[in-house]
């Protein structure tokens, strides 16, 4: 499973989920649960997955509240392609 798949997959179970939850997650299922997790997702760690410029949010996810940038995440019609049911 690639990054995209597990994020999608993540926010497609957990609908809402917010930046950090979602890459604590994403570290502890690549690194363990003892990563350090927080440090590397506090020092922006994957913030290329949900930045503005990037080619992942607004197609694959978007905010909940596009006003609210710190609002929780949804995944859009594409993003679906990528989930990974087991």
């Amino acid at each position: 499973m690639s990054n995209l798949e597990y994020i999608a997959t993540y926010i497609w179970k957990n609908p809402g989920s917010r930046y950090m939850e979602i890459m604590c997650s994403l570290l502890d299922w690549k690194y363990g649960e003892e990563s350090g997790r927080s440090a590397l997702a506090a020092q922006g760690w994957g913030s290329t997955y949900f930045s503005d410029e990037t080619r992942y949010k607004n197609v694959l996810w978007r905010n909940v509240d596009p006003k609210n940038r710190m609002s929780g995440y949804l995944l859009t019609a594409e993003g679906l392609r990528h989930v990974i049911i087991s």
